[in-house]
């Protein structure tokens, strides 16, 4: 039995954690242990691409051995940024949107925009300057702007003199007084 099961061949497990796959042979050297990259692990605090978890842990950790011919088992950073599902923020409050975003790991930023629908009203979503349907595949981490009402103070606003300018100067000269034409 103790010929059969190799009674007292011990192997010390080296640590991977933190070591690039192509790094991995110098590791083993020549212990008689193989190693096998199971599975990839998001983690934002790792560096990308680099060993984030084994099975079983090294031996300095644990204290405990592996016999000849086992299998470490590794898990890896993958080098590209875990991607998300845009939602659909438009329509609610900027409070209530930046929330959802930033819970799901997306950064945002605020464009104020003169609009009657009312103060903190989220009017778009953009990513990377353009309209960003809801659905959509992005990296997580990304920039999304919230294009959000300003809203009405209740003051009136003078009309001002459009007489001689065209639609587009009229509805520019609008715009900046939060009025439409």
């Amino acid at each position: 039995l103790k010929w059969h099961t190799d009674f007292g061949d011990q192997i010390e497990v080296p640590s991977f954690y933190g070591l690039h796959p192509e790094d991995l042979d110098g590791v083993v050297g020549d212990r008689d242990i193989k190693y096998e990259i199971k599975d990839s692990v998001y983690l934002d605090d790792w560096p990308k691409g680099t060993i984030c978890w084994q099975y079983p842990r090294p031996t300095d950790s644990t204290g405990m051995y592996v016999k000849a011919g086992r299998t470490i088992q590794l898990s890896v950073v993958p080098m590209t940024p875990k991607m998300l599902v845009m939602p659909n923020v438009v329509d609610m409050s900027k409070r209530m949107a930046e929330t959802t975003l930033n819970s799901m790991g997306f950064r945002t930023t605020v464009t104020f925009k003169p609009a009657p629908e009312g103060k903190d009203f989220v009017l778009g979503q953009l990513y990377n300057g353009k309209p960003i349907p809801a659905g959509t595949m992005i990296p997580k981490g990304s920039r999304i702007e919230l294009l959000v009402a300003k809203g009405n103070t209740g003051e009136t606003t003078p009309l001002p003199n459009l007489i001689g300018l065209t639609i587009l100067q009229a509805q520019e000269r609008l715009q900046t007084l939060t009025l439409t034409l």
